[in-house]
């Protein structure tokens, strides 16, 4: 979805880095859990001081029926 926005127009620059975290809703390591929440931080700016700028996405992964949405934003 970022390519998409940076294809767009939408966000400047290319994508750095990529990270995603799960948050309420779920985790990666309690298996009884049906669904996880990902908030996720897309760098598209390097500013040399060791930090990245960038925009927040967000996903959701349901374990049961193996299908997810995402979007833009945090969750």
């Amino acid at each position: 979805m970022a390519e998409e926005h940076v294809a767009e127009g939408m966000i400047d620059g290319a994508i750095i880095d990529v990270t995603c975290s799960p948050v309420g809703g779920g985790s990666t390591d309690d298996l009884t859990e049906q669904t996880t929440v990902f908030d996720c931080f897309v760098a598209n700016e390097d500013n040399g001081d060791g930090t990245m700028s960038g925009f927040s996405y967000n996903a959701t992964m349901n374990w049961s029926t193996g299908s997810y949405t995402y979007g833009f934003g945090s969750p």
